[in-house]
C-alpha cells in the first residue's frame, strides 16, 4: 500500500467517524423531547420520583451530545493536522481521550443550564402551571390585545399570529422563533431590525402584526418555547400534519 493510499483510507475514517458524532449529537434533540412527554405525563400523575429519574436520564443524553460534539471538533481538527507516518503507529483513541480533557478543562459546561434542559423543565412544569412561561402569563398586566391572545391560546393555536408579520414565514419556519411580552411570534433578525428601524424616541415601537395596539421592544423578546417545542416535536414526527394555522393540537403541543 503507498503512502498516498493510506492517507486516503484516514480521510475516509475521519469523515466516517465525525459524521457518527455529528449524527448523535443531532439525535439528541429528538430523544430529549420524547422525554419530556414522557414527563409530563409524570406530572399529571404526580409522581415526582419518576420526574426526577426522567430529569436526570434527560441530563445524561445531554451530557452525551456535549461528548459526541466535542469529539468531532477533535476529530475535525486531527483531520487536518494529522500526518501519517510508514513506520509509526499512531494511537487514535489517546489523542482523542486527550483532545476530549482539553476542551473540558476549558469549558465550564453544565448540561442543566442549556437551553435543551431548561425547555424540558418548563414543559413539565407548565403541566400544573409552574413553568416559566406560566410564571410570566401570571405577572403580565391587561392590555387591549390581551383578548386576541387568550383567544388564540383556547384555540390551541401556538401563538396568536400564525406567521412572522415581517419575512411572512410560517411559524414552524422560522428559523430563530422569538416571541414578545404578549407572544406574537417573529423571525429573531426581522424584528429586531424592525425594531431598531423604527424606533426614534424611546425603547418601544409598534407592534408590527396588523391589527395589535402595543408596542414591542428588543428588551422584551424572548425565545419562543412554544414554536421551538413544535419544531421540536416535528422534527422527531416528520409525518404529522401541517394545517395553514399550525394549531398546536396537531403536535399535541396543546396537551401542556
Amino acid at each position: 500500500m503507498t503512502t498516498a493510499t493510506a492517507l486516503a483510507d484516514v480521510v475516509r475514517a475521519f469523515d466516517r467517524t465525525v459524521n457518527k458524532f455529528t449524527d448523535s449529537a443531532g439525535n439528541v434533540e429528538i430523544h430529549v423531547q420524547a422525554l419530556s412527554n414522557i414527563g409530563e405525563q409524570f406530572e399529571k400523575a404526580h409522581d415526582q420520583a419518576k420526574v426526577q429519574d426522567l430529569k436526570e436520564a434527560a441530563l445524561a443524553i445531554i451530557r452525551l451530545q456535549k461528548v459526541n460534539q466535542d469529539s468531532a471538533a477533535v476529530l475535525r481538527r486531527l483531520q487536518t493536522s494529522y500526518a501519517p507516518k510508514v513506520d509509526v503507529v499512531t494511537d487514535f483513541p489517546a489523542l482523542l481521550t486527550q483532545g476530549l480533557q482539553e476542551r473540558e478543562a476549558a469549558d465550564s459546561y453544565d448540561p442543566a443550564k442549556t437551553d435543551l434542559y431548561l425547555e424540558l423543565e418548563e414543559d413539565i412544569g407548565e403541566v400544573h402551571g409552574t413553568g416559566a412561561a406560566a410564571a410570566t402569563q401570571r405577572a403580565d398586566g391587561d392590555d387591549s390585545d390581551d383578548d386576541v391572545v387568550l383567544e388564540a391560546t383556547q384555540g390551541g393555536q401556538l401563538a396568536p399570529n400564525s406567521k412572522c408579520p415581517l419575512s411572512g414565514k410560517q411559524l414552524l419556519d422560522i428559523n430563530v422563533p422569538v416571541m414578545d411580552s404578549k407572544g406574537f411570534v417573529y423571525e429573531k433578525a426581522d424584528i429586531e431590525g424592525y425594531i431598531k428601524r423604527q424606533r426614534t424616541v424611546g425603547e418601544y415601537v409598534k407592534c408590527p402584526e396588523h391589527g395589535t395596539s402595543h408596542r414591542v421592544a428588543l428588551k422584551d423578546l424572548k425565545p419562543a418555547r412554544r414554536v421551538v417545542k413544535a419544531k421540536r416535536r416535528q422534527k422527531a414526527n416528520p409525518n404529522a400534519g401541517r394545517g395553514g394555522n399550525q394549531r398546536a393540537t396537531q403536535l399535541d403541543i396543546i396537551d401542556m
